[in-house]
């Protein structure tokens, strides 16, 4: 009941100038039509501040160069990034790279003053507008956050955008203490409360997505789902994204959708695939202790019975 009262509330707004965005659209390829199908993909880096044994700068750099290479190859249109390190010799490079690559790129810190927090890179060819960044707080031990951004797509002359509300978030690890379970499950409460609110005061789909550290059959996963009415992109438990630090393997990583007023929602395919095998990620020779995972992600009208 104590630890219940100390992670009680809901996600609190950070100023609207908290963290940094790179959003300014260059003209290129505006006239795409991004409307009826996204790529998506989520990843996290595992920071090297987090990274045990700990690796020197040379080792981390030539990691995050590898990453960056994965995500080059995977070509999403939206990359979500988890633990991305924001001192300026890790950053640097990413932001090379989205500016090369035509990403507008948006960083929200971990409160706390921890040494990372998420990134979303939006490929600037999707886009009818600039994405608007929010970023929330969990108010809690775990100093995570969650970063909102809101993308209108760009699509044809007759239908010119279409808003869509990505949520990217890291939640806390459960470990074997006495509080991270009860606000691991607040976490999900919170996020959960704010996705029902948002559809329906805004009315545009919402996706969910990042390092949930559990996977769809954890209390505090499947409270988020089921309070949020989510639909994960997969029910089954048998693949793995990730090899935690007590040499677990978690299907963890994890794309969740939400239909809007009038527009579905949905992915239609997920693949794994890229930054290496299973056998080298459980070997810990990858690149990071998570695969990435990618989906495309379906936006379409609902039926007519739905929407009335």
């Amino acid at each position: 009941m104590l630890l219940d009262a100390v992670f009680g509330g809901e996600l609190k707004a950070l100023p609207s100038n908290y963290g940094t965005a790179s959003t300014r659209l260059s003209g290129r390829n505006a006239a795409a039509n991004h409307v009826g199908r996204l790529s998506l993909m989520s990843y996290n880096l595992l920071a090297p501040g987090y990274k045990r044994p700990a690796e020197a700068m040379e080792a981390s750099r030539a990691r995050a160069l590898a990453q960056i290479d994965v995500v080059r190859a995977a070509a999403a249109d939206v990359v979500g990034l988890q633990e991305f390190t924001l001192a300026e010799e890790h950053s640097r490079p990413w932001s090379d790279f989205a500016a090369e690559a035509g990403y507008c790129m948006l960083v929200s810190p971990r409160t706390g003053g921890k040494i990372d927090g998420c990134c979303m890179l939006v490929r600037e060819q999707c886009l009818s507008e600039a994405p608007k960044m929010e970023t929330y707080s969990f108010e809690d031990w775990g100093n995570r956050i969650v970063q909102v951004v809101t993308l209108s797509l760009a699509g044809p002359a007759a239908e010119e955008s279409r808003r869509l509300t990505l949520a990217h978030t890291h939640l806390t690890f459960p470990h074997d203490s006495g509080h991270d379970s009860t606000m691991r499950w607040h976490q999900a409460r919170k996020l959960a409360t704010w996705v029902s609110t948002r559809t329906q005061s805004a009315g545009a789909p919402l996706a969910v997505f990042g390092d949930l550290n559990g996977d769809v059959n954890d209390p505090a996963v499947s409270l988020l789902l089921e309070s949020g009415s989510l639909t994960p992109h997969s029910t089954e438990v048998d693949w793995v994204s990730h090899k935690s630090h007590t040499g677990s393997l978690v299907a963890c990583d994890l794309v969740a959708t939400a239909d809007g007023a009038a527009t579905a929602c949905r992915v239609a395919s997920w693949a794994l695939g890229l930054g290496g095998s299973r056998e080298e990620l459980v070997a810990g020779t990858s690149v990071s202790d998570h695969l990435p995972v990618s989906v495309s992600l379906e936006l379409g009208p609902l039926p007519t019975a739905a929407v009335a």
